[in-house]
Order: structure tokens, then sequence, then C-alpha cells
């Protein structure tokens, strides 16, 4: 079933050209709400309550590396990364995201499974446009791009450019 829903909230979203959409943000909502229903074991941290308390967690991008070289929330760390070095991170607070919190939501499920006190960042990087909050790329550099997976997934905030691999 979880699968099936992935599949059809995937090709929904194919179909769907970001620019006729009318309000992306509210897009991004509904879809990160899909997901914190869909997974229901990765507690939700909203982006407000990350950037009031951000010095009591460690960000974790989970996202691939060509996305992450495109950019990144500052002060992330990659799944690489973290995963070298976990368990010096074990009795921390773990925030992981991802795009839109699907893949980060099941990366915080396994990290609970595995003892960890984690949260997934609700609306993850799209949900960060939204708010007109600061990326940097590769270099550590101020940026506007974010690496989403179609012209389908450009639901980044107008302010900022969505990229993605022409197929």
């Amino acid at each position: 079933m979880k699968k099936t829903s992935l599949f059809l909230l995937i090709m929904l979203s194919n179909c769907i050209n970001p620019q006729d959409t009318g309000n992306k943000g509210q897009v991004v909502k509904t879809m990160a709400s899909t997901i914190t229903k869909k997974f229901s074991g990765a507690p939700q941290l909203t982006i407000e309550a990350y950037i009031k308390d951000k010095s009591h967690y460690i960000l974790v991008d989970v996202r691939s590396k060509d996305e992450r070289a495109v950019s990144q929330i500052p002060g992330a760390l990659s799944k690489e990364d973290f995963e070298k070095n976990r368990e010096n991170f074990r009795g921390k607070k773990i925030l992981s995201y991802c795009t839109i919190g699907q893949r980060s939501s099941e990366y915080t499920q396994g990290l609970i499974k595995a003892g960890f006190d984690a949260f997934n960042l609700s609306e993850s990087i799209l949900g960060w446009t939204h708010r007109q909050l600061p990326l940097i790329d590769s270099l550590g550099k101020p940026t506007k791009k974010v690496h989403v997976y179609s012209k389908a997934w450009n639901l980044v905030d107008d302010k900022y450019q969505g990229v993605w691999e022409k197929r």
C-alpha cells in the first residue's frame, strides 16, 4: 500500500505544471501533510521550531550528492558524513530533510529504530524556500537554486530557481 501511494503521488505530481497550481506553497504543505500521515512513526518538526532551537539539532541532508551540489540548508551534514560518525551523535536530536519529506521521513524512522532521537523537517527544502530562508551551494556560497526532480516538482518559492536534470 505504501509503495502504491508513493507511486500515485509521483504520477499525479508529474501531471501538474507548477506554474498552474496557483499557490505552490499550499501544494507543498498538502504534500507534506500526506507524507506525515504515511510516515506516522517519523515525528515532524516544523521549520519555525527548528529555527527557534537549531543549536539543539544535528541537521542531516539525506538527498543525493548531485542534489546537495546545487544547494543545501546551511549547517547540514550529508547523510554519508552523518553515517560515518553516527555513534558520535547518540543522545543528540537528529533532524533530517530531503526535497519534500518522503526520503527523510523514511530515514528518520530507521534512525528511531536504531535508538536515535530523530525527527523529520516538515516540508523539507521546498518549505524552506517558501519561508525565503538562506541556502548555500557546495562551496558554501549563497544560492537561490534548488535541485528538484523535474518540472512537475518545481514547487520552490518564486524567488528561487528549481533545477533538474533533463532526461
